[in-house]
């Protein structure tokens, strides 16, 4: 299953909210997708960096916003 992260960054905490979700994710073998915008915020987390919110709603199954 391809899971996009969407995160705020504007707000408390979702930085680390994020890696958290993602942690848990990845144990279910989830594939992360990502905007490319987040890409220097998490290099970490082994997620495919697309280029736009567009292509990644195409891409994924589900989103999960955070913030």
């Amino acid at each position: 299953m391809k899971i996009a992260l969407i995160p705020n960054l504007t707000k408390k905490n979702a930085k680390y909210q994020t890696e958290r979700i993602a942690q848990v994710l990845r144990r279910f073998e989830t594939e992360l997708l990502m905007n490319s915008a987040d890409r220097e915020s998490f290099p970490q987390l082994g997620a495919a960096f697309l280029g736009s919110e567009e292509e990644l709603f195409q891409e994924c199954d589900a989103v999960i916003s955070v913030g």
